[in-house]
């Protein structure tokens, strides 16, 4: 999804620290305390958002953004795994 956000964003937009792709198991450890994952609605997406967090050495402030849109399954599946957003 980072090709079509860039569409929307711009190349580099002025607010924006990083921009990373989400592996399943590369965990990425995000200088800023701000995250927002741009995510597809899917478990296995949201499997990679849950081991993104555990990995995460500090609390970091974590934001997600379903497109197109939020799902029961997934919102379930995060408070399994005690994962809280802001």
């Amino acid at each position: 999804m980072l090709k079509q956000v860039s569409f929307i964003l711009g190349d580099t937009p002025k607010s924006v620290a990083q921009t990373l792709p989400l592996h399943q198991r590369s965990p990425e450890l995000p200088a800023c305390d701000k995250i927002v994952f741009i995510i597809r609605p899917e478990l296995e997406v949201i499997r990679s958002v849950i081991y993104q967090k555990q990995c995460f050495k500090s609390e970091k402030e974590i934001h997600i953004l379903y497109v197109p849109r939020r799902t029961i399954e997934c919102d379930e599946e995060l408070e399994r795994n005690g994962v809280s957003l802001f």
